[in-house]
C-alpha cells in the first residue's frame, strides 16, 4: 500500500527535502495528510534558483507554497486524456493551467509533454492520499499580477507608449500580437500561428531561440488569468488577413 504524501513517497525523496522544510515553516504540514491531494513539487535545484531560498516572510511563503497544492487528485491518466488544457484551483485560491503538448516523434507515435503553468513535469509519484508531480521550477503566483487588459500591457511598453492614443491602430496591433489558446514555451513548434487580426505569424523554434516574424522571444511563460504572455524584442507590423487563420483551443475548468 502506498504511503501518505507527508511521510511516504514525498517525505522519503531527498530531492524534495527543501520543499518539506518550507512547507513546515509555512505551517502547511498537516495539509499533506489530507484525504486527497495533488502537489506540484519543484526539485531542490528549482528552489535554489528561486526567490524563496532566502524568504523569511511566513505569509508570503504560505501564499506561494499553497499555490503548489490542490485538494483533490489529478490522476495522470486524466491529464493524458485531456485534449489541450486543464484549469485547476489551488489551495491558494488561484488556478493553475495543466497543458499537454503532443509532438510526433516517429511515424507511428507521439511524444507527450506536460507543463504546469509552463513548468515541465519531470516525473510522477503516487501516494495513498494523492499524486506528486515533480516540476523543474517554482510556480510563482506573482505572475498573476498580469491581470491587466492586453491594451494596458501594451501601453506600458516603450514602443506603444508613444502612440497609444491612436486607438484603431493600437487595436490592430494588439490583435496582431494575440493568438487564441494558451501556448507555453514547452509547446511551441515551428509553423504558422493564427492571430486575432486574421493573419498568420511565422513562428520559428531553433537551437538559437524562438522568433515570431523575426521578432525574438526574450521572456517566456508569464502566466495571466486569461492566458500566457511571451515578451518579444520588437513590434510586429500589421499584416494582411489570411483566409481561415483564426483558431480556438479548448480549455477544461474544474
Amino acid at each position: 500500500m502506498a504511503s501518505s504524501i507527508a511521510w511516504g513517497s514525498f517525505g522519503a525523496n531527498t530531492a524534495f527535502l527543501r520543499e518539506l522544510d518550507l512547507i513546515a515553516k509555512a505551517g502547511l504540514s498537516e495539509t499533506l495528510n489530507g484525504p486527497e491531494l495533488t502537489i506540484w513539487a519543484p526539485t531542490n535545484e528549482a528552489f535554489a534558483a528561486s526567490e524563496l531560498k532566502n524568504l523569511n516572510d511566513v505569509d508570503l511563503l504560505k501564499n506561494v507554497l499553497s499555490y503548489h497544492l490542490v485538494l483533490f487528485k489529478n490522476d495522470p491518466k486524466e491529464i493524458s486524456s485531456i485534449q489541450y488544457e486543464l484549469s485547476v484551483p489551488t489551495l491558494q485560491g488561484e488556478n493553475v493551467r495543466i497543458s499537454v503538448y503532443r509532438k510526433k516523434v516517429v511515424s507511428f507515435a507521439f511524444g507527450e509533454t506536460v507543463t504546469i503553468n509552463g513548468a515541465l513535469v519531470l516525473k510522477t509519484l503516487r501516494a495513498s492520499n494523492g499524486i506528486i508531480y515533480i516540476i523543474d521550477r517554482v510556480l510563482d503566483p506573482k505572475d498573476l499580477a498580469f491581470k491587466n487588459t492586453q491594451m494596458e500591457v501594451l501601453r506600458n511598453t516603450k514602443e506603444f507608449s508613444i502612440i497609444y492614443k491612436i486607438q484603431d491602430e493600437i487595436g490592430k496591433l494588439i490583435n496582431t500580437h494575440t493568438a487564441s489558446g494558451t501556448h507555453y514555451s514547452r509547446g511551441l513548434v515551428s509553423g504558422p500561428v493564427p492571430v486575432f487580426s486574421g493573419s498568420n505569424l511565422d513562428l520559428v523554434v531553433s537551437p538559437n531561440g524562438v522568433t515570431v516574424d523575426n521578432s525574438k522571444i526574450i521572456g517566456v511563460d508569464l502566466t495571466n488569468t486569461e492566458g500566457v504572455i511571451h515578451v518579444i524584442d520588437a513590434v510586429i507590423p500589421n499584416k494582411p488577413e489570411t483566409p481561415s487563420a483564426m483558431c480556438t483551443a479548448p480549455v477544461k475548468n474544474y
